[in-house]
């Protein structure tokens, strides 16, 4: 996704002091990731639309993170408990 897309979606769906959980990977933390590598333009733009497009693949992963952090208020809510 482009950051100007990202930025887009965030002015029209949030106010500018909502707070939100944000996580990004970009090429350099990509290409250091893989043992480092050195993607050209091309393969880096065909990795992110592969990425954008894989809608299933995408929707597990949000999941995932997304147990993730209720996961951690859960236990921060909990922790009030005692």
């Amino acid at each position: 996704m482009k950051v100007s897309d990202a930025i887009k979606m965030m002015e029209t769906n949030y106010k500018p002091d909502d707070e939100l959980v944000i996580l990004w990977w970009d090429r350099d933390w990509v290409e250091n990731s893989l043992d480092p590598t050195i993607l050209n333009e091309e393969e880096w733009n065909e990795a992110i639309a592969l990425a954008d497009g894989a809608v299933g693949e995408s929707e597990h992963l949000q999941s995932r993170i997304g147990d993730v952090i209720t996961d951690v208020v859960n236990e921060y809510l909990t922790q009030g408990e005692k």
